[in-house]
């Protein structure tokens, strides 16, 4: 999560020179800094800073005094992700100074990227298409939604899945939309790809499946 709040000398529309213009200190940055970024991140990390929200002001004629912008920055690469707080500090900064304004940038660190090892993707394919058949298993494009498994592959190999919940026929339902309404027979489908992998890694005995504790 990524918030900026931005203070400066208000005033009148009229007269924008005798101001510290935080409106449009907001607006600079907001488009500005995406851009930026990514041309000083890898771009093989594909780092994302998309903003969710956008406040400053309550009349048409008045330069606020303050203003904040909300957003959320997502990178694919763990050591671009690590980095990547202290690169937006300094961006943030070169973006808001040619305004005069004062500049408070809060960064709460999430979840790491999660890195699917390959032997334990293998692994869940296979048991997924023993359980349900050839075609019910297809690989998943990379997603820049945040998932707090990752912490877990940053102990352990491990490889997550996701579990298709859209009854067939139906309506596809988007992250975070109020009427999802998941098929849940669903759960039976999970279950039976997850039992299935823990019975093969327990038949492979203390090393794991495939030679390792996983």
């Amino acid at each position: 999560m990524v918030r900026i709040e931005v203070t400066g000398r208000g005033g009148h529309t009229s007269r924008p020179h005798l101001t510290e213009d935080v409106v449009s200190a907001l607006a600079h940055i907001a488009t500005t800094a995406p851009s930026v970024l990514s041309r000083r991140v890898d771009v093989r990390s594909a780092v994302s800073l998309v903003w969710g929200q956008i406040q400053a002001g309550s009349a048409h004629n008045a330069i606020p005094s303050t203003g904040t912008l909300v957003g959320t920055m997502r990178v694919l690469d763990a050591e671009a992700w690590r980095g990547a707080g202290e690169l937006l500090e300094e961006i943030i900064g070169q973006c808001a100074a040619p305004f005069g304004v004062d500049v408070a940038l809060e960064h709460v660190r999430g979840v790491p990227p999660v890195n699917n090892a390959e032997a334990e993707t293998m692994l869940l394919e296979e048991c997924g298409r023993a359980m349900l058949g050839a075609d019910a298993v297809e690989l998943a494009p990379q997603s820049m939604g945040g998932e707090d498994f990752a912490w877990m592959t940053q102990e352990r190999p491990g490889a997550m899945f996701r579990l298709g919940t859209r009854t067939p026929g139906g309506e596809d339902f988007d992250l975070h939309r109020g009427d999802y309404a998941p098929d849940e027979r669903a759960l039976a489908v999970g279950t039976k790809v997850m039992v299935a992998t823990a019975l093969r890694c327990l038949a492979a005995g203390p090393s794991g499946a495939f030679g390792r504790t996983s």
